[in-house]
């Protein structure tokens, strides 16, 4: 797998510096500053990036206190949950849904059993993908050897990778080994070719924070294929972003002084208080997260 991004890489450095010497030396700088990060390592020698790329999962606060109470299935996926059906070799009929289509075809890339994989993303500073719920959670280790893919699983069965109309298997499984690669031999390079394609490099270096925006920006990520589940155990801290942090804070203060916040608005906030109780009572550490780079 190395040899297939190296050779992204590569390219894209020989793009982003074509024509031009002192480009072409920002271009190599700022490839090692990624590099850097995803080691942990900052701008100067002896400094630090903020804690380096991390493995994190996003869950809702209604979620929290039953993931923080059971300490031995831990976190669930959709099989565990019951919400999908298992894919043989065969597609069913009625045909599936499009999470087991995506998940049959990168079973069938990976050799990972479908229901022994857990979708998460590789963050730096931030607090995860949002849409998934407010409380990302970062794991202490990862499995040097878990596959990644380059952006969200779905994206193989949407346009321009998948055409519209009927989806086709075989190309969904093509298009996971294209964006596929192992975290110890690819992700550096992977992570990359992801930040030249999002961030304009020119003749200025790119910051920690650049850089960790470049890594997961909204819902455009690396998605981690984690074999297997994990429990509290595993979870090295919680974050959650300052938008949900402050939009909480000002629920408390209309709810004494007015004007009076709504049912739902309520109800967030106390589920939100419950997840906190219950992750405190599990030693696990919530940090608000304010700014994606260094911070002294």
């Amino acid at each position: 797998m190395s040899a297939k991004w190296q050779q992204r890489r590569s390219r894209e450095l020989a793009e982003s510096g074509k024509r031009k010497t002192e480009k072409r030396a920002f271009a190599i700088a700022n490839g090692k500053a990624v590099d850097g990060v995803v080691k942990d390592l900052g701008p100067d020698p002896g400094s630090k990036a903020g804690g380096g790329v991390r493995v994190v999962f996003n869950m809702s606060n209604e979620h929290i206190p039953t993931f923080c109470a059971d300490t031995v299935g831990g976190y669930k996926n959709s099989y565990d949950l019951g919400k999908t059906i298992r894919l043989g070799d065969v597609i069913p009929t009625p045909p599936p849904k499009l999470r087991e289509l995506v998940d049959y075809a990168v079973s069938k890339a990976t050799g990972i059993a479908a229901d022994e994989i857990y979708f998460g993303a590789v963050e730096v500073n931030g607090s995860g993908v949002r849409f998934y719920g407010d409380y990302c959670l970062v794991l202490k280790d990862t499995q040097t050897d878990e596959w990644v893919l380059d952006r969200n699983s779905y994206d193989i069965a949407r346009p321009p990778l998948s055409w519209n109309g009927p989806l086709d298997q075989k190309q969904m499984i093509k298009n996971v080994e294209s964006i596929s690669g192992k975290w110890s031999a690819d992700l550096g390079h992977m992570l990359v070719v992801k930040t030249f394609s999002s961030v304009r490099v020119s003749s200025r270096r790119l910051t920690v924070g650049q850089i960790s925006n470049a890594v997961l920006n909204d819902e455009d990520y690396v998605e981690v294929l984690r074999k297997g589940s994990f429990t509290t155990a595993d979870i090295a801290e919680v974050r959650t972003s300052a938008t949900d942090a402050a939009r909480e804070s000002a629920i408390a203060d209309r709810a004494l002084h007015g004007p009076i916040p709504s049912a739902m608005e309520l109800l967030w906030r106390r589920r939100r208080l419950e997840a906190e109780h219950a992750m405190t009572n599990r030693g696990l550490t919530v940090r608000v997260v304010t700014a994606p780079g260094r911070i002294r």
